[in-house]
């Protein structure tokens, strides 16, 4: 029935043409409907150990991972598409990696557990990037003595910009209602120049996030090649204070973002330091505005650079 169903589908779209709005919007709504109700909620892990799922046998597009609470030492998430993975009714924490490879259109939500804010929890290790991955969503964590949350860096994968799509290794991703205390960075990108090509990340947008007493180099955001970002409603206390470098709270080797909405108090360095990069052949616009900065040790707000050697 269901594969009989998704071959009618497949041949009303390909005449879609002919289709009237009326129509195309009913078949739509069937679609929609078929498929929620065909969805399922499988129920992963031991509350112990490591916990993974590295493939879609079984599953199919809208189905949920619903993790058993405990506490697991690592695991991988890994060639899955449509797939949410949610905390199974209790506060799940992970001590060690979580590994994302060739992943499309996955989501983390801690919202298993209406009366827990914080449903999923790093203490150790954050999310490592492995291969390219799109449309990936994270939200609602808390961590605590942590790494880098997601790690997209040169230490994960390397994967060099071509131009083509397929050469991006992080794009389209959303990271949002995140704690952090005594922690590295929210996000980590290439740790060199975006004219060296590795590791591009596009399309990004972080917000709702607190940071607290961080415990890395300085650095809340950082990337060497971000492209259209957006960064906004942060909360960033007593950064490290490296009394080193000409750092950057939010440090980025890219362009065509922007910044605003933040808050902070403390810290090291450059609230923002943007050095200008495009995709394109020239950099684009970068928007740096409504933030509040407070007893900054060095340094001022914003440094906002564009600089050819960047330009792609």
């Amino acid at each position: 029935m269901k594969g009989n169903f998704y071959a009618l589908i497949r041949r009303l779209f390909s005449c879609i043409n002919n289709f009237s709005p009326q129509l195309i919007l009913l078949v739509t709504i069937l679609f929609l409907s078929f498929t929620q109700v065909n969805a399922k909620t499988v129920v992963i892990g031991s509350g112990s150990g490591n916990v993974s799922q590295t493939s879609m046998s079984g599953l199919n597009p809208g189905d949920v991972l619903a993790i058993t609470p405990g506490t697991y030492n690592g695991g991988s998430f890994t060639n899955l598409s449509g797939i949410t993975i949610i905390n199974n009714g209790g506060l799940v924490t992970f001590t060690g990696l979580i590994r994302l490879s060739a992943d499309v259109n996955v989501t983390f939500s801690g919202t298993g557990n209406s009366t827990i804010q914080y449903g999923f929890s790093f203490a150790g290790s954050g999310f490592t990037i492995n291969s390219r991955c799109t449309g990936m969503r994270f939200y609602n964590f808390v961590c605590v003595n942590t790494g880098r949350f997601v790690d997209a860096s040169e230490n994960q994968a390397l994967l060099t910009y071509t131009g083509a799509q397929s050469s991006i290794l992080f794009q389209n991703v959303s990271i949002a209602n995140i704690k952090m205390s005594n922690s590295g960075s929210l996000i980590c990108g290439p740790f060199g120049h975006a004219s060296n090509l590795h590791n591009y990340i596009d399309s990004i947008a972080a917000w709702n996030i607190i940071y607290n007493i961080g415990a890395s180099d300085g650095r809340v955001i950082t990337g060497g090649c971000m492209f259209r970002f957006d960064f906004h409603d942060m909360n960033i206390k007593e950064a490290p204070v490296t009394n080193f470098g000409d750092q950057g709270l939010i440090f980025i080797y890219g362009g065509s973002g922007q910044v605003h909405n933040v808050y902070r108090s403390g810290g090291w360095g450059w609230l923002v330091r943007i050095f200008g990069a495009s995709l394109a052949t020239y950099p684009n616009d970068v928007w740096v505005y409504n933030n509040i900065d407070l007893n900054g040790t060095c340094y001022g707000t914003a440094e906002v650079r564009c600089e050819a050697a960047e330009w792609l």
